[in-house]
């Protein structure tokens, strides 16, 4: 069985380096790499030269402008990838066990109604030199009911950047074809619909925290956006699950969601009080009650100003890890 890892990048040349070397040293061969450049304007085509004259089974694909990264994730997909398995990895991520897609192809091989399979990962903060390992306690097998379920909590909810998944019915369920922020999760999603989830008690791939994740500089029009994630799944699981626990599930993700959205405002927007304001408005027209205290707010604004001073950011970090 053939597998694309595909390595979507935009100026990031110091990263891809180490995510193609993380390829390179996985024990199973069968692969191919496929990077797609959304227009990199450091030089990442210059060096990327090195490799293609190097391995064969490395493929780069530049982009004539900036298509944004959904663009760049659907080209991928449906134009440049053709293997029956494949792996997105973040040109800032890692993979971090040699053997991992060895034993995620033979998962495959031995569970046919597996669609997915996925893993733990180890978090890297770049700009402190600290990494926690995840600790998931999940089944082997996971059917996927029960996955949908449980999701917002923090054993289901599992980073996409450990996913292989099949490519074929990734396309048939028009995966990436829908503008929103979390259109890798939306995907997961309409993947785990009908299929199981497969889950490989290791640590297989590094995720590095910086300034520049997503995450932290979304504006919030795109995070009020991206509830329609949770929604338009909400309606396609209507004729498989018990009412009562989809609309359980709804309202535990939803506010899951905002909680991470409040914390990020507060954490890295560079107008907090502005997109506080916004996503209130949003939670009364909405009739959405995400109860927030006062004291938990002071406590995030003053993380805010302590993350600035690298010893105390460091500090709140190794206590955050040890809950």
């Amino acid at each position: 069985m053939k597998i694309d890892i595909i390595i979507p990048t935009y100026n990031r040349k110091k990263y891809l380096e180490k995510a193609i070397n993380s390829v390179l040293r996985q024990s199973y061969k069968n692969i191919n790499i496929i990077i797609s450049d959304n227009n990199s304007t450091d030089w990442t085509d210059i060096f990327i030269k090195e490799y293609l004259n190097k391995y064969n089974n490395i493929t780069y694909y530049k982009q004539k402008e900036n298509i944004w990264w959904l663009k760049n994730y659907q080209k991928c997909l449906y134009e440049y990838s053709k293997s029956e398995y494949i792996l997105f990895l973040s040109d800032d991520d890692e993979l971090y066990d040699n053997t991992y897609i060895e034993k995620s192809i033979q998962t495959f091989k031995e569970n046919t109604n597996v669609v997915i399979v996925m893993s733990n990962t180890k978090l890297f903060y770049d700009d402190l030199n600290l990494e926690f390992d995840e600790d998931k306690k999940l089944k082997s097998i996971i059917n996927w009911k029960e996955f949908f379920l449980n999701y917002w909590t923090w054993d289901y909810s599992i980073s996409w950047c450990n996913a292989i998944f099949n490519r074929k019915l990734a396309i048939e369920n028009n995966c990436y074809n829908w503008k929103i922020f979390y259109a890798d999760s939306d995907c997961f999603f309409r993947l785990m619909m009908f299929w199981n989830i497969a889950f490989i008690k290791t640590i297989w791939s590094i995720y590095r925290l910086h300034s520049k994740n997503s995450y932290k500089i979304t504006s919030i029009d795109k995070y009020i956006k991206n509830i329609d994630y949770i929604n338009r799944n909400y309606d396609f699981a209507k004729n498989f699950l018990d009412k009562d626990k989809l609309n359980f599930w709804k309202e535990r993700m939803i506010t899951s969601y905002f909680t991470t959205v409040y914390n990020n405002i507060i954490l890295f927007s560079k107008n907090p009080i502005y997109n506080l304001n916004k996503i209130n408005k949003y939670f009364s027209k909405n009739n959405i009650n995400l109860k927030k205290s006062y004291l938990n707010l002071i406590k995030l604004f003053i993380a805010r100003f302590l993350m600035k001073i690298k010893f105390f950011h460091k500090k709140m970090i190794l206590i955050n890890n040890k809950k």
